[in-house]
């Protein structure tokens, strides 16, 4: 037992070279690609080499001890797998964590009552169909070769999302924004044309609160609606080359919600039809399609609904299989869930809400470029162009926030003679900001859209500092 041969000792050196290189390829790899290398698994990799690089050493040595430090490596990564299963039976017994995250459990939830309002508004014989965001209408378009549709079905009942007012429902306009019926139509123009998405449509409050309501209630003018969720800033320009621009508005109202239009704006450039209106500034006659448009997106809604019953359909499937699978078992590890979000992967607030400023030269390109065009159209037709700031994020924010954006945004505006609502500057007169906004159920820490004090407080300013009153045309 003193000696070791050949082999055993071809066998520890191949062993020692093969884990040491394959984990320092694994971790070269995640470099290159930037993906992020928590500390569990320098942790990992410092085990590997306590045991592998002394194996190697004392191989080449040919000394007795190679072969007490590679049973000393099996029994100590016996002992660790032993120790994390029995781990992961007492997880799963406790159901510790869940397999969802607290956000995703809340949206599938809340898909489930979006479909059962959907059907109870089918079964009455309602013309109804779950609210489409651009995204998903992009990559509808992008399957099926047709025209990118930049609004929801017209003249149908659109069910929503849920903030604090509950499910919201309401009645989409002919071309599937949020207005009354025949506004479009019966309007020669209109004396203000507002742009922007989910806080401009009026998400998480019912009709009657939404900040083209709360204009025309503040104001005597027409306010055209042209908000969607879901939208950045080169999709509402889109709208505005299709729906905006052949009316001739005399207020153009883009409403720039911090940390949101922008960084839908670099996603939206990645696609060819809109990056085709930001090139050539000219519309493709989709209000003529609407008719067409409304076909396409009934049958999409449909399939999209199905999908998601589909989905819950698999996950009770999946909740009660009858075999063992190992690739399942592994797939489905808690240990491993619960391992991959406090120690392998890390999150920051690098998300949508929250300002780039890393991307701050490129964007201020962006919005410089926009606000050129709106301010030269609207000023050939003898119109006026506007922006309000809206933030949200920022007050739910945990770290000290940046006003790169928010600078440069107002910077622009001055150097511009752009006339802006400034509301980071008219929350902040008030104690709790964050009494204005609802409560986002997906992801608390960047907040919700605006309830319906909110909504009230930026319409009431816009009406304000832009001098709308009375303008009737």
């Amino acid at each position: 037992m003193d000696k070791m041969s050949k082999k055993e000792l071809f066998f520890y050196l191949l062993v020692s070279l093969t884990i040491i290189l394959t984990f320092t390829g694994y971790l070269a790899y995640r470099y290159v690609k930037h993906v992020v290398i928590g500390p569990l698994i320098f942790l990992l990799y410092l085990f590997l080499l306590l045991f592998c690089a002394p194996l190697f050493i004392h191989a080449v040595k040919k000394s007795i001890h190679a072969r007490y430090l590679f049973f000393k490596f099996i029994a100590m990564a016996g002992a660790i797998v032993f120790i994390l299963l029995v781990t992961e039976i007492f997880f799963r017994e406790i159901n510790f964590p869940p397999m969802m995250k607290k956000d995703e459990i809340a949206v599938t939830r809340l898909n489930l009552e979006r479909i059962k309002t959907l059907i109870a508004l089918k079964e009455k014989g309602l013309n109804a169909m779950l609210f489409v965001a651009p995204g998903y209408m992009r990559k509808f378009s992008n399957a099926d070769n047709s025209d990118l549709y930049l609004s929801n079905m017209g003249n149908a009942y659109l069910v929503e999302y849920e903030e604090e007012d509950g499910l919201i429902v309401y009645k989409s306009d002919s071309n599937g924004f949020r207005n009354p019926a025949n506004l479009y139509e019966s309007s020669k123009s209109f004396d203000v044309f507002l742009l922007g998405d989910s806080f401009t449509q009026g998400s998480s409050v019912p009709d009657g609160y939404t900040i083209a309501d709360k204009i025309r209630e503040g104001a005597n003018v027409t306010v055209y609606n042209a908000g969607i969720g879901g939208s950045g800033l080169i999709t509402q320009l889109a709208i505005f080359l299709e729906y905006g621009l052949r009316k001739k508005p005399k207020n153009v109202v883009l409403v720039l919600v911090e940390g949101v239009g922008l960084t839908r704006a670099y996603l939206e450039l990645n696609d060819d039809h809109l990056k085709r209106y930001w090139e050539s500034l000219s519309p493709r006659s989709l209000y003529q399609k609407n008719s067409v448009k409304d076909e396409h997106l009934r049958e999409f809604a449909e399939t999209e609904s199905l999908n998601r019953l589909l989905e819950y359909a698999e996950k009770d499937v999946e909740r009660n299989k009858v075999y063992f699978s190992l690739k399942d078992f592994f797939a489905s590890s808690r240990v491993k869930l619960f391992l991959k979000i406090n120690f392998i992967e890390k999150n920051s607030e690098k998300n949508e809400g929250f300002p780039n400023c890393e991307k701050m030269e490129s964007s201020e390109k962006i919005i410089e470029k926009l606000f050129k065009y709106y301010q030269s159209v609207t000023k050939e037709y003898g119109g006026n162009f506007s922006v309000v700031y809206l933030p949200d994020s920022r007050y739910y924010s945990s770290a000290n926030w940046q006003d790169c954006e928010y600078q440069m945004v107002l910077s622009l505006c001055q150097e511009m003679d752009i006339p802006v609502v400034d509301m980071v500057k008219k929350f902040s007169e008030f104690s709790d900001p964050r009494s204005f906004f609802a409560v986002n159920y997906y992801d608390p820490k960047i907040g919700g859209h605006c309830n319906r004090k909110g909504y009230e407080l930026v319409a009431k300013e816009i009406v304000n500092q832009l001098s709308l009153k009375g303008n009737r045309q």
